[in-house]
């Protein structure tokens, strides 16, 4: 501390000593009461003040208590701190009037620090109260501590020290493990203890330690434990870290663990720290869970920004607030991507962490490993670990299907249960017993031999037959077409996979990534896809079987031939023979040569009854159809529309009842802005959904959902059945993507649009736009920059990409890269970007030069023929100029605005403009229009319409009614429009409570923009509900903080135009708080 610094503050009622850490609250000009913080509550204050009125988030908090990426029980740490904190101020976390958290970000402080004058007083101590002494480690060896006798020091660490003793009632041993020092002190912490041991000694079983009872020594707590002789998984597997654990060992670990999980999990708690280190094996053989109840219990506020799970445990303890030591942290080579993600947790988050002990078992190395926990979280989030078997070919096929299934991304695509999990380990042979069931097949071979030699071939054969298992993948080979007709090419290679992908027991590789495959491997990748080819690809991507298909004129019939190809052997191993006498019949007939095949391939007969759609409702039996739909497909993402909606068009004119073909044919209607054709066509599709498949059901009911009717909450169920049921189809994660983005549901989508791009890889680009709008969104920018510069380097360059590498330039106030963009938007004449470059000078109050930016990006849209590009650049205009006090100004803008308005967002953001531009009669008659013509749609009914609804209130005088109407809104302030966002309820609803003179109700408005600046952006208002949120401290009466924000605001707009109405007021009022 410098010599010029204030060693003593006020914040706000008490005073603190920036030397000792006291804080005081001074009665009638004494000190009054203090308290002196200890070290961490010290530290976490300190950096609270250097960031007054702004957030420390937690992440700035941990890399300044715990540099260097340090592994430490965060959440827990920095919940005391804060907890300890708030009472020494005697603050509220549901009203706080010193220490505001701030959901999913960190903590901010509310009150204006002020200097104090040193006081001249006698230095003394402060009276404060001290923790009860702990008692050294080695001094109570030999002690009777209640009525064990303590025998010698077993261990310590960060949740205290543990000791060897005997149980002087029942005479056997136990351990007995204190609460850390630091927790003494903490009776939240202490709570916390006695609640969570009671909880987990419940847990009586065979593979959890035991917790025997709850005692106290000298006021300490202490926990009676189960004595374990032994030694924990991570020592055991030191010797094993050449070359893996081997299976006989390792199979009755991973079984007595997931044993001990199923229990827990069914009383509803989650351990959340699985690792080796936390996996006792005793001397006796049994496998042990350790830490259960002292630091893992599931509960409400911890796990996420949802509720607490429901469990038969909520109903028996009742105050699961009280949140275990470690929270989301865990252990970072051991975390669940849900656990990175702070998302709320289930059981399945175990899974993933038993997932990665087994891979270290059966590999000898990690699954992930690294420096650090950034590289490392990394690393779990978007990477995937080298196959077991790659490592260590020992390990059984099944044994690594277990393990890749557990270290899913997706949780969803994990087992369900631990128990689903030790029911798959049990079929894991190991090597003595595939020793044995060879010797027994031998055995009986031989035996058949000595009765006949015919017999004993064909039980050869059967002993020898490969079949494929569920989940396994296959790749289909072109269609081998030895008649005359070439029409039957296109619609057999369309149909085939249909009937094969119906079924989730099969994954087709998808042909976007058969097509990827084979330009790695060197082939043409608008080539024929051959038997051999296929076989390559197949082997590339470690799926199971080739799937071959032919037709040939034999006399004066059709024979199908479809044959199952082992891609590694070359073997065939199961084939299906049809002959059909009609043209029109043989989409039938292939649909019962699939259907025999998938049988003979080893699907279970229940699986076949249940999906056997006829191949011919399913797609059409029409193959002139087929392969107009298959034309339509190639060419889906063709700029000439024309063409590609004339061949859906076509196909349905052939077929009335195509279904797949008028849900094709919606989207490029919609496309082309054709809404009507486009709902219309999308319910005939949802009309014909019982003769889809599975997949094309989903297909069909998600877009009859989202495109026709915009019911994004109806669809957004649907989309993760679909992905849960398929969740090797690209398509459903591309949909999911989209769906999740527009609710706000930002780390969902961005996961699905990740998991997209791995599916569909050649059609990556569309899916790294949503993956880095949703990143961004999700405030995670400098990941989103990774994802940048990884679309570059595959080639993937379109405008959203850039656009939003603009954004995040801006928001980090990186100059130098916002002039990079907007030099590739000058050689591609990408009016967005040139837009956005106008809004950055219209948020710093420079509206000339913002004029000259928006002019560029008009020409730029007009050059593009984008009549709507040029409507929403007049329609921005119009908005901002309204908000700054221009009204006259933003009227103009809405007179040039309106002719070229086109299609519903258009029309909501001119209803917004006129709203509040003055013009409450034109706004209020476009609502009711776009009211009837879109009841159904989410972001329409819930976000757009009520936001210019309020604001028709607000213009008219009835800030209540504003109020009111956006109350039920607040809950859609973060999602993702079309027409706007950029939290505009939030500042409506902060202008209404400003002007019914609540200044509480405002300021927590406004803070919500400054809070999400990636979801604000360029937005005006970003930089107005700074000074928006000075006045509401005015109102509070909070001067101080008023003048701050006040001060941000004139910084921001330092050079801003003269002249501008909102600029002369806020230097007015800023006069008078001087």
């Amino acid at each position: 501390m410098t010599p010029d610094q204030p060693t003593r503050l006020r914040l706000g009622s008490y005073h603190l000593d920036l030397r000792t850490g006291e804080l005081s609250l001074p009665e009638n000009g004494e000190r009054g009461r203090r308290t002196l913080l200890q070290e961490q509550p010290f530290r976490v204050l300190r950096i609270l003040i250097e960031r007054t009125g702004e957030i420390a988030t937690r992440d700035e908090i941990r890399k300044t208590l715990w540099p260097n990426d340090t592994i430490v029980d965060f959440d827990h740490s920095i919940n005391v701190a804060i907890g300890t904190l708030r009472r020494a101020f005697g603050d509220s976390a549901a009203q706080p009037m010193y220490i505001e958290t701030v959901a999913r970000r960190g903590y901010r402080l509310l009150v204006q620090p002020e200097p104090l004058a040193a006081i001249d007083e006698p230095s003394r101590e402060p009276e404060v109260s001290t923790p009860a002494l702990t008692t050294a480690a080695g001094s109570l060896i030999g002690r009777k501590v209640s009525h064990f006798r303590v025998l010698e020091v077993i261990g310590g660490g960060g949740m205290g020290m543990v000791y060897k003793a005997e149980d002087l009632k029942l005479g056997r041993q136990v351990a007995l493990k204190f609460l850390p020092e630091e927790m003494a002190t903490d009776t939240v912490a202490l709570k916390r203890f006695e609640r969570e041991a009671q909880t987990a000694s419940s847990l009586n079983h065979a593979n959890i330690c035991t917790i025997f009872e709850i005692d106290e020594h000298e006021g300490q707590p202490m926990l009676v434990m189960e004595l374990l002789e032994g030694a924990t998984l991570r020592d055991c597997l030191v010797p094993f870290e050449s070359g893996g654990m081997p299976v006989e060992q390792l199979l009755p670990i991973a079984k007595q663990t997931c044993d001990g999980l199923q229990v827990a999990h069914s009383q509803g708690i989650i351990h959340r720290d699985i690792k080796p280190a936390n996996i006792y094996l005793s001397t006796e053989g049994a496998v042990k869970i350790l830490d259960f109840g002292l630091a893992k219990l599931v509960e409400g506020q911890d796990l996420g920004d949802g509720q607490a799970a429901q469990s038969p445990l909520a109903s028996r303890t009742a105050d699961l607030s009280l949140v275990a030591p470690g929270g989301a942290m865990g252990t970072a080579s051991y975390m669940s991507p849900e656990q990175i993600r702070k998302e709320k947790l289930d059981a399945r988050t175990d899974l993933f962490s038993l997932g990665l002990v087994l891979y270290e078992m059966a590999t000898g190395q990690r699954a992930f490993p690294g420096d650090n926990a950034t590289g490392i979280h990394h690393a779990l989030l978007n990477k995937q670990p080298p196959p077991v078997r790659e490592l260590n070919p020992a390990v059984p096929p099944a044994l690594e299907a277990i393990i890749a299934k557990a270290l899913q991304k997706d949780r969803d695509n994990r087992y369900p249960t631990a128990k689903e999990m030790r029911k798959a380990l049990d079929d894991v042979p190991t090597p003595r017993q595939l020793r044995l069931r060879r010797i027994r097949q031998w055995l009986a071979i031989a035996a058949v031999v000595l009765l006949a030699s015919a017999a004993s071939w064909s039980y050869w054969r059967y002993l020898t037959r490969y079949q494929l298992t569920a989940n396994d993948t296959i790749v289909i080979a072109d269609l081998s077409n030895h008649t005359s007709d070439p029409v039957l090419d296109d619609a057999l290679n369309l149909a085939l996979p249909v009937e094969l992908a119906q079924t989730p027991f099969l994954q087709v590789l998808a042909q976007d990534k058969v097509r990827e495959s084979m330009k790695q491997l060197q082939h043409p990748q608008d080539g024929k896809v051959t038997t051999e080819i296929a076989r390559e690809v197949c082997r590339k991507t470690n799926s199971k079987a080739v799937v071959t298909s032919s037709i040939a004129d034999v006399g004066n019939h059709f024979r199908i031939l479809l044959s199952g190809i082992n891609c590694q052997s070359g073997n065939t191993f199961a084939e299906s023979r049809r002959d059909v006498a009609l043209r029109k019949d043989i989409v039938h007939a292939l649909g019962l040569a699939g259907v025999e095949l998938r049988g003979r391939m080893g699907e279970p007969a229940s699986s076949l009854r249940s999906y056997d759609v006829p191949l011919e409702q399913a797609t059409s039996s029409s193959p002139e159809a087929l392969q107009l739909l298959a034309k339509g497909f190639r060419n889906h993402f063709s700029p000439d529309k024309a063409s590609v909606t004339s061949y859906y068009e076509r196909a349905i004119d052939i077929d009335p009842d195509f279904a797949l073909a008028y849900a094709s044919v919606g989207i490029i209607y919609l496309s082309q802005g054709r809404v009507g054709e486009a709902v219309a066509a999308e319910k005939r599709a949802y009309d014909l959904r019982d003769r889809l498949t599975g997949q094309l059901r989903f297909l069909a009911v998600t877009l009859y959902y989202s495109v026709g009717l915009g019911d994004q909450e109806k669809a957004y169920p649907i989309y993760r059945q679909w992905i849960q049921t398929f969740p090797l189809d690209g398509v459903a994660h591309n949909n999911y993507a989209g769906a999740a983005l527009s609710l706000g549901k930002y780390n969902e989508s961005a996961a699905a649009a990740r998991e997209a791009i791995r599916l569909m890889p050649s059609l990556a680009g569309g899916n790294y736009t949503t993956l880095m709008i949703a990143t961004t969104k999700a405030d995670r920018l400098d990941e989103a920059k990774i994802i940048f510069a990884e679309a570059q380097a595959r080639n993937f360059d379109e405008f959203p990409l850039h656009a939003s590498r603009h954004l995040i330039a801006f928001l980090q106030h990186d100059e130098p890269a916002m002039k990079e963009q907007l030099a590739w938007a000058e050689t591609h004449d990408a009016w967005q970007l040139f837009s956005q470059a106008a809004d950055a000078r219209i948020y710093s109050g420079r509206f000339e030069d913002a004029v000259q930016w928006m002019d560029k990006a008009r020409k730029a849209a007009v050059k593009a023929r984008s009549k709507s590009a040029v409507a929403l650049f007049n329609l921005d205009t119009a908005l901002w100029q309204s908000e700054v006090g221009r009204t006259a100004d933003a009227r103009l803008s809405l007179i040039a605005a309106i002719p070229v308005v086109n299609g519903r967002d258009d029309r909501l953001g001119l209803a917004l403009a006129l709203a509040r531009s003055g013009e409450p009669a034109q706004a209020a008659t476009l609502v009711d229009e776009i009211d009837r013509a879109s009841p159904s749609d989410t972001l329409v009914q819930k976000f757009s319409l009520p936001t210019i609804r309020a604001a028709i209130r607000l213009h008219e005088g009835d800030a209540q009614g504003a109020v009111d109407i956006l109350r039920p809104v607040e809950e859609y302030d973060l999602i993702f429009s079309r027409s706007f966002d950029w939290i505009y309820p939030a500042y409506l609803r902060g202008l209404a409570y400003l002007r019914l003179g609540q200044g509480g109700p405002a300021a927590a408005q406004f803070r919500k923009l400054l809070d999400h600046p990636a979801l604000v952006g360029q937005s005006v208002t970003g930089v107005l509900a700074r000074l928006q949120l000075g006045r509401a401290q005015v109102l509070l009466g909070d001067k101080p903080a008023a003048r701050k924000s006040y001060q941000e605001f004139l910084s921001l707009w330092k050079d801003a135009d003269p002249g501008i109405p909102v600029l002369d007021t806020a230097k007015a009022e800023y006069a008078v708080l001087r």
